[in-house]
């Protein structure tokens, strides 16, 4: 695997162990480094893993078990074929499992998991309110009007990260232009 040149014998052994599991005190011992105590082999190896070249290479092998890990995962989810219908099924039997033991942050977790699995919840949306709004205005507005105005943003049918929805929201002695642009976070 090494990647990152100039690494002695000794940091080759080092990563080799602490990449399988080895803890990093251990390891630093087993790598051929000599520690008078297990206090002292735990700051030497802390340093070690904490050097340019050591952190480099450490960094890359974990990012190769992770890209590694992906592909089996991706693999192993064709094979078994899982679906956006399988997983709304395991979600919907864990709920009724959760339910049964009353652990209600559980069910709410998988009721929010099937939400976004079917579109109907997205995690980050941005709001933008063009102007100010002082504490009196927000207090006049008609909270159901409001609800009504963000539900038909949701339900429009152009895709929502190009439209913009201008709409006037009346209160009692004031019109406040809202603009409201909803935009998907860059994650999935």
């Amino acid at each position: 695997m090494g990647s990152v040149k100039g690494l002695s014998p000794n940091q080759k052994k080092f990563i080799e162990l602490v990449s399988n599991g080895t803890r990093p005190s251990t390891a630093y011992v087993q790598a051929g480094y000599t520690a008078k105590t297990n206090q002292v082999a735990k700051i030497c190896a802390s340093k070690l893993i904490n050097s340019p070249k050591v952190s480099k290479e450490l960094a890359l092998r974990k990012k190769l078990v992770l890209d590694k890990n992906t592909q089996r995962a991706r693999k192993l989810a064709k094979r078994l074929d899982v679906n956006q219908d399988w997983l709304i099924g395991q979600l919907i039997d864990t709920i009724e499992g959760a339910k049964l033991v009353n652990q209600w942050g559980n069910v709410r977790a998988c009721i929010w998991d099937i939400a976004k699995l079917t579109g109907h919840a997205i995690d980050r949306r941005e709001l933008a309110i063009h102007g100010s709004i002082s504490n009196e205005h927000l207090m006049a507005i008609d909270s159901s009007k409001l609800l009504r105005l963000l539900q038909a943003s949701q339900t429009d049918p152009m895709p929502i990260d190009e439209e913009n929805i201008s709409h006037e929201i009346d209160t009692k002695d004031t019109i406040i232009e809202a603009d409201f642009r909803h935009k998907e976070s860059g994650s999935s």
